[in-house]
């Protein structure tokens, strides 16, 4: 009955549509935890800056325009990474196989972390332009930046854009590659299948 089920899912909707709402739903779930930890966070700061009278959580105060930004890129960028990892998961068979791949492209998001002195000694160099307007890098190396110069709006405006662009290709190559492994079933996909 499950199969039967799972058969009628598969066969009304579309690959594309079933990727996005696989994705959309990675995304709340994230969404959801994150919302969790800032109201803990909120939380513990209020208790310790009133409460307990700390004196270095009294002095807190985010830079709202710096915040806004960040969510202006972190949010395409997280679907884009999203949408990478579903085409991850899409073509690989062996879980091992797939747990390794998700650690690689980890690095990637972490990689500004390990060129940090280029950056910080250069924050409008080519380098650092370069990670800012990379999906898979943008948040870490924007955040960055944004501890030694005031970012310009349009270096955000442009990494928001090229962010969307590929959410929206990765979207669309997700449903692709769960069409193609849905034929080729118990095989694993080349991801340079999926641009033939």
């Amino acid at each position: 009955k499950v199969n039967r089920t799972m058969e009628i899912v598969v066969s009304s909707v579309s690959p594309g549509r079933m990727m996005f709402g696989k994705i959309m739903g990675a995304i709340g779930i994230a969404v959801l935890q994150l919302g969790v930890w800032l109201v803990f966070l909120i939380g513990a700061i209020w208790v310790g800056g009133n409460l307990l009278d700390i004196a270095w959580l009294k002095e807190i105060n985010p830079i709202w325009r710096d915040l806004s930004m960040m969510i202006i890129v972190a949010a395409p960028s997280f679907v884009a990474i999203a949408a990478l990892m579903t085409i991850i998961g899409s073509t690989l068979v062996d879980s091992t196989d797939a747990q390794q791949a998700g650690s690689l492209s980890m690095l990637i998001l972490f990689l500004p972390i390990y060129v940090i002195i280029p950056i910080a000694s250069n924050p409008n160099g080519a380098l650092a332009l370069a990670f800012s307007f990379f999906p898979g890098t943008s948040i870490v190396t924007l955040a960055m930046r944004s501890l030694f110069i005031q970012v310009p709006l349009w270096q955000i405006t442009v990494a928001a854009g090229i962010a969307l662009m590929s959410a929206i290709v990765l979207i669309w190559l997700a449903g692709k590659a769960f069409r193609m492994s849905m034929l080729r079933y118990g095989q694993s996909l080349k991801l340079r299948e999926l641009f033939r």
